[in-house]
C-alpha cells in the first residue's frame, strides 16, 4: 500500500530530525562523514528495504490498534538494527551515540504507529460513510467461508465494504454473532428476510458444485430484491438465459454477475450530470422562493421554515430529507392518532383532509412549492431528480422482500406513479409496478418525458393533496 509506505517514510524522517535535535540541539548532522541529504536517502532505502521483506500490508485494515503497535515494534526493531550495523561499519556515527539510537527507537515507534493509526481511522470513515462504497453480503456455508473472506480481499478496495455473511448451514443461535470476524447475518432459513431491511448493494455467492437448480431460484429472488448478484463462475450451468450476465474479476475469483435491469456506467454518468446540473438551478429557484414563502410559513405556523426527516434511499441507505413546512409543528406525532382514516392500501399515509396540513401548506403542496429543498438533496448525491418516492424509516421497516427492488435506484423528488395520477392511486402494490416499470424501462427519454409531464402538472394545479 503506497500511502503506508509514503507515511513511515514521513515519520522516519521527523523521528530523524526530532532525535537529533533533542540529543544534540540541532537537526543537522555537521559531524557525519557522508553528505547530510545521502544520510536521509540512506535511511529511507533501508527502510524500503525492510519493509519489502516484510508483510506489513497484510490485513491492514483488519489489524486492531494492539496488533498495528506490535506491528510497528517489529519493523521498527529490524530497521534500527540494520542501521546501528550499517552505520557503524562504514564508520557514519559519529553523531549518533547509543543514546541517539535510543531516542531514534522511541520517536519511530511513535511516529509511524500515530501516522498508521490516523490514517487507518479516517480511510474506514471515510469508507464507511461513502455513499459510492457498495455493501457486499457473502453467501456460502461455514466450511467454506474461511477460504472465501481471505480470498475476496474486500478490505483492500475502495469499492466494497463486507455487511455480513449468510451461512446455509448456521444454526438459528448463530445468527447476529460474529464468525471469522464478520456478522452472520442469516442462514438457510432467513436468507431472504434478513437482507430485506438492511442496506446491500451486491451478493457474492459461492455454495457447492450440483445446486444448480437450487441456485437459480436463489439468484431469481435476490435480483426481485433489486440486489446485483455475483455467483462463482465454476457454477454457471443455470437455466437463467433471459438474465443480464457480466463476468468479472471478485477479489481471487472470477463471478458471473446476475442483474434484472443493467444501465451502463456512461448513461449512469449522465444521469448524475443531469442531476447534479438540476440540483444547482433547483437551488438557485429555492432561494428566491424562501424570500417570498418564509414569512408566510413562520407567520401561520412558529417554528422550523424546513420539514427535515430520515428517509430511505438507494438500497436501503438512510438520508436526511428536507422539504418546507406544510403542517403543523405536531404533525409527526398527530400521525398515529388519524392512521384509522389513512386512504391508502399498504405502506403510505394519505389522507384527502388532513387536519395537520396548514393553509399556507395546502397551497405549497398543490403547486409543489414545497419540494424545492430537495434540491439539495439532489446534489449531494441522496436523490435523483427522476425517481423513486423515498420511503420513511417506519414504512421501510414493514417492508417485504419484492418491494426492496424499489429502492436499487435513487429516489427521486418526481417520478413515474407521481405523474400517473398520484393522488388517486389508492393501493401500494400499484405505486411498486408503476415503480418497477420504470425501474426495468429507464431511459434519458422516459426521464426527461416524466419531467416535462411533471412541469405540466404543476401549471395545471396537480401537486400533491
Amino acid at each position: 500500500m503506497l500511502i503506508v509506505d509514503v507515511l513511515d517514510i514521513m515519520a522516519v524522517i521527523v523521528s530523524v530530525l526530532l532525535a537529533n535535535y533533542i540529543r544534540n540541539g540541532t537537526v543537522r548532522f555537521a559531524g557525519i562523514m557522508l553528505a547530510e541529504s545521502t544520510i536521509y536517502l540512506y535511511m529511507i532505502l533501508v527502510y524500503i528495504l525492510v519493509s519489502f521483506f516484510r508483510d506489513k500490508k497484510k490485513d491492514f485494515f483488519k489489524r486492531g490498534y494492539w496488533v498495528e503497535l506490535v506491528d510497528v515494534i517489529k519493523g521498527v526493531t529490524v530497521f534500527v538494527a540494520i542501521l546501528i550495523v550499517t552505520m557503524f561499519g562504514i564508520k557514519t556515527s559519529a553523531d549518533f551515540s547509543r543514546l541517539m539510537f535510543v531516542y531514534l527507537y522511541i520517536l519511530l515507534i511513535s511516529f509511524i504507529y500515530l501516522f498508521r493509526i490516523i490514517f487507518k481511522v479516517n480511510v474506514l470513515r471515510v469508507k464507511e460513510r461513502s455513499f459510492y462504497t457498495k455493501r457486499l453480503v457473502v453467501l456460502t456455508t461455514m466450511e467454506q467461508a474461511p477460504e472465501i473472506l481471505d480470498s475476496l480481499h474486500v478490505e483492500k478496495t475502495w469499492e466494497y465494504k463486507l455487511k455480513g455473511l449468510i451461512l446455509l448451514d448456521a444454526a438459528d443461535d448463530m445468527i447476529e454473532q460474529d464468525y471469522c470476524g464478520v456478522q452472520v447475518m442469516g442462514n438457510y432459513h432467513t436468507m431472504y428476510d434478513c437482507l430485506t431491511q438492511r442496506v446491500v448493494d451486491e451478493i457474492f455467492i459461492h455454495v457447492p458444485y450440483g445446486e444448480g437448480i437450487y441456485l437459480a431460484k436463489v439468484v431469481e429472488r435476490y435480483e426481485d430484491m433489486g440486489i446485483t448478484v455475483n455467483l462463482n463462475v465454476n457454477i454457471y450451468n443455470l437455466d437463467l438465459t433471459h438474465r443480464s450476465k457480466a463476468l468479472r474479476p471478485f477479489g481471487e475469483y472470477y463471478a458471473i454477475a446476475f442483474q434484472k435491469s443493467v444501465v451502463s456506467t456512461k448513461m449512469r454518468a449522465v444521469k448524475r450530470a443531469v442531476d447534479i446540473a438540476g440540483g444547482i438551478v433547483g437551488l438557485l429557484l429555492t432561494g428566491v422562493i424562501t424570500i417570498f414563502l418564509a414569512p408566510a410559513i413562520l407567520l401561520e405556523s412558529p417554528g422550523p421554515l424546513f420539514f427535515s426527516q430520515t428517509r430511505v434511499g438507494l438500497n436501503g441507505r438512510k438520508f436526511k430529507f428536507y422539504k418546507f413546512r406544510s403542517m403543523y409543528r405536531d404533525a409527526e406525532e398527530r400521525k398515529k392518532e388519524l392512521e384509522a382514516q389513512n386512504e391508502m392500501n399498504g405502506l403510505m399515509f394519505k389522507m384527502e383532509n388532513d387536519p395537520r396540513i396548514t393553509k399556507v401548506g395546502k397551497f405549497i403542496r398543490k403547486t409543489s412549492l414545497d419540494e424545492f429543498p430537495q434540491f439539495w438533496n439532489v446534489l449531494k448525491g441522496d436523490m435523483s431528480l427522476i425517481g423513486t418516492r423515498p420511503p420513511t424509516v417506519d414504512e421501510f421497516e414493514k417492508y417485504k422482500a419484492k418491494y426492496k427492488r424499489r429502492l436499487s435506484i435513487r429516489p427521486g423528488i418526481t417520478g413515474l406513479w407521481q405523474v400517473s395520477g398520484r393522488s388517486d392511486i389508492k393501493d401500494f402494490e400499484e405505486v411498486l409496478a408503476l415503480d418497477l416499470e420504470y425501474i426495468d424501462n429507464w431511459s434519458i427519454s422516459l426521464d426527461i418525458k416524466i419531467l416535462l409531464l411533471t412541469v405540466g402538472g404543476i401549471f395545471k394545479g396537480k401537486g400533491a393533496k
